[in-house]
C-alpha cells in the first residue's frame, strides 16, 4: 500500500510572532516510536490486541525505506527486485501472512502520517487486522525530500529472528505441544501420552526422509502395531489444528513419538512445519480377550502351514487352557521355568516370548509344519512393558 503526503511543516523552522523560532525535527527513529504507539492506540480503541515491536521487522524496514529513499520512488519492491515476502524471507522472520504500508511524508508530525494512513481503506484494514501480531516501523529522511516510511505487519508464525536458533525453536515447541497434547487428553478422561526417545527419533527421520521423497526405513519388529500421523500446520499454534489430534485421544493409544519439522516453500515462504506422530497400540492388545490373542497367533500359523501346502490345525480347547496355564506360569517365573502337567509328558510344547504376536520365530515354525500334527493348542498371555511399545507376549503350543 503507497500514499503520499503532501502537507508539509518546515524541518529547519518556522516563524512564530515576528520572530523567529527553531524547530527542530525528531530522529526518525523516534518518529516510529511514535508511530508504533499511535498504532497501539489505534487498535486499543477498537479491541484489538496491540502489536509487538519486531527488530527483525524494524530493521527489514528501515532497510526497505532506505531503499525508496535511494531512488526517492515509493514502492513494494526493492531494487534488488525483492517483494515484500522475499525480503521477510532473507531477514529470517517467521510469519504465516504480511502485508505491508509505504508512504512518503514532507512533515515528521507523526500524526499527521497515523491519520493520513488511517484515512486511506488499504492502509486502515493493515493497520487494524486482527490476525497480525508484530509490526516493524522503519523512518528514513532523505536530504531535500522527505520521509519515506514503512510498516511491515506479521502474524508470526516463531520466534523473533536472532533471539533463538532453529533447533532450539523446534525443541521448545515440540515440549509445547507433548504438553498440550496432554491437556487435550486430560480433558477426555484419559492418561498422559508418554513420549519415548528412540520413537521421537524415528518420527523426525520419517519427516526428513518425506521431505525429500524417500521412503520410510524398515520398523522395528516391536513396532508392528503402529499408526504413522502426519499433520501440517502453518503455525506453531495447536488451537486450529486440535482436531488433527482425535487419533492421540483414542483410547487404544498411550504411547509413541512426535518429531517436527521446519520448512519455507513457494507456497508458505513464510516457513511451516511438519508433524510426525508415532502411536503405538499397545492398549489394543491389553483389551483384547484371551480368545482373541489366541486367534492372532492361531491365524499366522495358519498362514506358515499354508505356505508349505499343509491343512489347517484343528485348535482343541483342553489343549489351548493347559497351555495358557503354561504361558502364566514362564509369566510369573519371568522364564526361568514352567509347570508343565503330567498329563501331557506324550506333548510336544514350545514356548517363547515375543514382542510381536505376527511373528513366530524359526525354530517353532520348523516343527509345527511338520507332517502328523492332528490337534494343538494355544495359549498367550499378554503382559505391558515399558521397554516395548506393543508389550511382550508369552507364548506357549501344545501339539500332538
Amino acid at each position: 500500500m503507497i500514499l503520499i503526503l503532501w502537507w508539509s511543516l518546515a524541518p529547519c523552522g518556522a516563524r512564530e510572532n515576528g520572530g523567529s523560532a527553531q524547530v527542530s525535527p525528531p530522529a526518525p527513529s523516534e518518529i516510529a516510536q511514535e508511530l508504533l504507539i499511535l498504532v497501539n492506540q489505534t487498535r486499543s480503541e477498537r479491541g484489538l490486541s496491540p502489536l509487538l515491536s519486531s527488530a527483525g521487522l524494524v530493521k527489514a524496514a528501515e532497510a526497505h525505506s532506505r531503499d525508496m529513499a535511494g531512488r526517492r520512488v515509493l514502492s513494494h519492491i526493492s531494487t534488488s527486485g525483492l517483494h515484500l515476502t522475499d525480503r521477510l524471507v532473507q531477514a529470517g522472520v517467521f510469519f504465516e501472512s504480511a502485508a505491508e504500508n509505504v508512504a512518503f511524508s514532507e512533515t515528521f508530525v507523526a500524526g499527521f502520517i497515523h491519520t493520513s494512513l488511517m484515512n486511506s481503506p488499504e492502509h486502515r484494514d493493515n493497520i487494524l487486522n486482527a490476525e497480525y501480531d508484530r509490526v516493524g516501523i522503519g523512518v528514513v529522511w532523505e536530504e531535500g525530500d522527505g520521509y519515506y516510511v514503512t510498516q511491515d505487519f506479521v502474524q508470526a508464525s516463531g520466534p523473533e529472528p536472532g533471539t533463538v536458533g532453529l533447533e532450539t525453536h523446534l525443541r521448545d515447541m515440540a515440549g509445547k505441544t507433548r504438553e498440550r497434547i496432554n491437556a487435550l487428553r486430560l480433558r477426555r478422561g484419559l492418561s498422559p501420552f508418554v513420549f519415548q526417545e528412540e520413537a521421537d527419533a524415528l518420527a523426525r527421520e520419517l519427516l526428513e526422509r518425506r521431505a525429500v521423497g524417500r521412503p520410510h526405513p524398515p520398523l522395528p519388529p516391536a513396532y508392528r502395531m503402529i499408526h504413522i500421523l502426519y499433520v501440517f500446520v502453518t503455525a506453531p499454534s495447536l488451537d486450529r489444528a486440535e482436531k488433527e489430534f482425535s487419533l492421540l485421544e483414542h483410547s487404544h493409544t498411550h504411547s509413541g513419538g512426535m518429531g517436527v519439522r521446519f520448512s519455507r516453500s513457494e507456497v508458505h515462504p513464510g516457513g511451516a512445519y511438519d508433524f510426525a506422530f508415532l502411536l503405538f497400540l499397545d492398549r489394543f492388545y491389553m483389551e483384547l480377550t484371551k480368545t482373541e490373542l489366541t486367534a492372532l497367533v492361531g491365524e499366522q500359523i495358519t498362514l506358515l502351514r499354508a505356505h508349505q501346502g499343509m491343512q489347517e490345525i484343528r485348535l482343541d480347547g483342553e489343549l489351548t487352557e493347559a497351555a495358557r496355564k503354561i504361558s502364566r506360569s514362564m509369566l510369573d517365573g519371568k522364564g526361568q521355568e514352567a509347570v508343565i502337567p503330567a498329563d501331557l509328558a506324550d506333548f510336544r510344547i514350545e514356548s517363547y516370548v515375543t514382542a510381536n504376536p505376527f511373528q513366530v520365530p524359526p525354530e517353532v515354525v520348523s516343527r509345527f509344519t511338520r507332517p502328523g500334527i492332528r490337534r494343538m493348542g494355544i495359549g498367550v498371555i499378554f503382559e505391558p512393558d515399558d521397554q516395548l511399545p506393543t508389550g511382550r507376549f508369552w507364548v506357549t503350543l501344545v501339539f500332538q
